[in-house]
This record gives structure tokens, sequence and C-alpha cells, in this order.
């Protein structure tokens, strides 16, 4: 049989201590932003667009981070940097009043660009090798069913 109260007392001792030996949380401080936006050329819209959209879509992120050679963390953080500056490029209304829609332009020309296997400044990028779920998906829903047949037969 099980032991309530045993497991009752390392419930409260995990408890506990999490509290007792936590480090106290520092609240960081931003510093105050002023009114004026940043101007944004069109050239760096359309970069910002770019990276955003392969950035966003993980097929195209994924053949962006196996075709680059400079590492994916660096590359993430570009990625990521440009997806987080989008939503305020998409709102300045002088800006695509200017340039026009760069963004939906950049979603039609990646996914033209993904049809003849480019991507971003990578060109003739090898077509993925399909998937290879032959007698594996097998064993595993074997191995997984007899797992979850001989706890349930063992529970008391």
């Amino acid at each position: 049989m099980h032991n309530f109260v045993l497991a009752q007392i390392l419930l409260a001792v995990s408890v506990l201590s999490n509290g007792a030996l936590a480090k106290a949380l520092v609240v960081r401080q931003t510093a105050p932003t002023t009114g004026q936006p940043t101007a944004v050329s069109c050239g760096e819209y359309s970069r910002i667009a770019n990276l955003s959209t392969v950035g966003a879509n993980s097929t195209y992120r994924a053949t962006f981070f196996d075709a680059s050679p400079a590492g994916n963390s660096f590359n993430a953080a570009v990625l990521d940097a440009a997806i987080a500056k989008l939503p305020s490029v998409i709102m300045d209304r002088a800006l695509n009043e200017a340039c026009g829609n760069l963004t939906a332009l950049a979603i039609q020309e990646a996914a033209n660009n993904f049809t003849i296997r480019t991507v971003l400044q990578f060109s003739n990028i090898p077509p993925a090798e399909p998937l290879d779920t032959s007698l594996h998906i097998i064993f595993v829903c074997a191995a997984a069913l007899t797992f979850m047949t001989g706890t349930w037969v063992a529970m008391p």
C-alpha cells in the first residue's frame, strides 16, 4: 500500500525548501523610451520583412539553419530580432505609404523562392529526404503498449 503520510511530508519539504532557498527575484528596470520612433528606410523594411518571414515559418527556418554555415544560435538571434521589429514597422503608415506592403511581398516571394530551392541568400538547396517510418512505428507502438499494459497490470 502507498504511504500517504510520507508523500505529504516529502511534498511539504520540497515546497518549503524551494521557497526558503530560492534566490530573490530581481525586477529589471528598463530605460524609458522616447516617443520618437527611429526612422526605417525601405531597404531596412524589406530586410526585416524577409528575415521575419523566414524566421516565422518553421520550414523556411529549418532549411535556412541547415544551409547556413554561421551557426544556429547566431541565425536564430538575427531572425528573432527581425520578428520582434516587424510589428512596429508594419504599423508605420508613412513607411507603408512610401514603400508599399513589403511584408506581403516578402511572404509571396519567399514561397516562390522556396519552390526553386532558395532561402534568403542560399540557393540550390538539396531537397529534404523523405522520412523512413517503415518498421520503426510498429516497434515504438508495441513498446509503448507493453509499457503501459505492464504498468496497469502491476498496479495494486
